[in-house]
């Protein structure tokens, strides 16, 4: 029976443990906190513990400790680039991890980590195991964790060997966390806060931050006390670069032997620089201020436009244009006008059906008779048609009067047949017609 329910247990645990060792392929995720903690020794190294919430699916972090720049030069007089403010390295690294879907700065010390080791290579796919890359300049530690659709708070701890720098007045903390880089991704929700060994007081306790115009550093305060200061950030991005730097009374450090030491009083001298770099960071936060309300200003200028726009867009180019035509509009025609002329307009030609309606309406108003006779020779039907009268005929009218009866047909009588006989000939009629009846030609009776 115990085999039978291992053999079961066995057949969905296997799965599972083979699938959670398969790398990610389609890695997609997102930095959602950076919390650092760290504290100034009595000796000038300083302690480290960083918090960073991962979220999404990966296969682990990369991590980069710079500790040299190459950049800074070697000068008794600089206090902003001098190669001085590199430091011996990083030592005592450890990193562990828990499932966390947010953090504070109270998880710094709480249960629930599970410590990586270090080892010599490892794989994607691979979990709890870092490897370490050692250059001149920082340590690049390659961290292995197979995740899928969860967020991970990998707590890293580390030391700056040697990083204060001693001055004849003060003691002094310049510490570059975040360096320009371009892979580096963006970060969310970025807090750092530094403590002093002992309290101090704002005669050689100062503080400052760079780079992030949108951060803000405050000092941190215990019964009365100032013993550390902390920087906020909402938001880093790949373009950004963050530093820390603090002055403060040089008794906290008693334990200088390995330190370095930069003659003469530093404080009146890092002050200058600051002022210079804080008159500097004011300029272009007032320019962003001028471009903000500038665009602030434009886009209620536009809400209020826009609606005036659209009309005149509408006007000019949506609108159905109106036609040329602006008299009144009749379904029937406003005139008096006979068949032929109405047959034409519709038609655009004189047809014979227009020409026989127009004849019929002359004898409907009697100014035209009709005689029926017997043609003896062909045996058929023959209509004669008799001008009767021109009185009160309309000028159209009297223009087809005068072409029936003066011009094709006898004087005051017409055979129809004359007229069936001018149906060979209709086109060139046609055209003459419409001549005389549109006024054109004026026919003397």
């Amino acid at each position: 029976m115990k085999r039978i329910l291992f053999a079961i247990l066995s057949f969905f645990i296997i799965p599972i443990v083979a699938y959670a060792d398969t790398p990610i392929n389609n890695v997609n995720f997102k930095i959602k906190q950076d919390y650092i903690e760290a504290r100034i020794l009595p000796d000038g190294d300083v302690e480290v513990k960083q918090l960073l919430v991962y979220d999404g699916s990966f296969n682990g972090i990369l991590v980069g400790i710079g500790f040299a720049n190459p950049n800074l030069v070697e000068s008794s007089t600089n206090y902003e680039n001098n190669a001085i403010y590199n430091f011996d390295g990083i030592k005592d690294f450890k990193v562990s991890a828990k499932n966390a879907k947010k953090i504070s700065f109270d998880d710094f010390d709480s249960f629930g980590f599970k410590e990586f080791a270090e080892v010599e290579y490892a794989f994607k796919g691979d979990k709890y195991r870092y490897t370490v890359d050692y250059t001149d300049e920082s340590n690049e530690y390659t961290i292995y964790h197979v995740t899928r659709a969860d967020s991970v708070a990998f707590l890293l701890e580390y030391k700056l060997d040697n990083i204060v720098v001693m001055h004849d007045d003060v003691a002094e903390l310049y510490w570059q966390i975040l360096d320009l880089d371009p892979d580096r991704v963006e970060e969310k929700d970025v807090r750092v806060r530094v403590y002093l060994p002992y309290a101090d007081t704002k005669d050689t306790f100062r503080i400052w931050t760079h780079d992030i115009l949108s951060s803000n550093i405050n000092y941190i305060e215990k019964n009365g006390e100032l013993i550390g200061f902390e920087v906020k950030a909402d938001e880093i991005t790949t373009e950004d670069q963050l530093d820390v730097r603090a002055t403060f009374n040089k008794n906290l450090i008693p334990f200088d032997y390995d330190l370095d030491h930069f003659e003469g009083d530093g404080l009146e001298n890092i002050l200058e620089v600051e002022q210079k770099r804080a008159d500097l960071a004011n300029e272009e936060r007032a320019h962003l201020k001028r471009v903000y309300d500038f665009y602030d200003k434009a886009s209620k200028v536009l809400i209020i436009l826009m609606p005036i726009l659209f009309i005149i867009i509408y006007f000019v180019y949506a609108r159905k244009p109106k036609t040329g035509f602006y008299a009144k509009y009749y379904r029937e025609f406003i005139e008096d006008y006979n068949v032929e002329v109405i047959d034409f307009l519709y038609r655009k030609s004189l047809t014979p059906n227009a020409l026989s309606a127009a004849i019929m309406n002359l004898v409907y108003l009697k100014k035209i008779d009709v005689e029926e006779t017997l043609d003896s020779k062909e045996k058929n039907k023959v209509y004669k048609f008799k001008l009767l009268s021109r009185e009160d005929l309309d000028e159209n009218n009297l223009n087809l009067v005068e072409f029936l009866f003066n011009k094709i047909g006898m004087v005051k009588k017409l055979l129809l047949k004359i007229l069936k006989s001018m149906h060979l000939v209709y086109q060139q009629v046609q055209s003459l017609m419409l001549l005389i009846l549109s006024g054109v030609i004026k026919l003397k009776v």
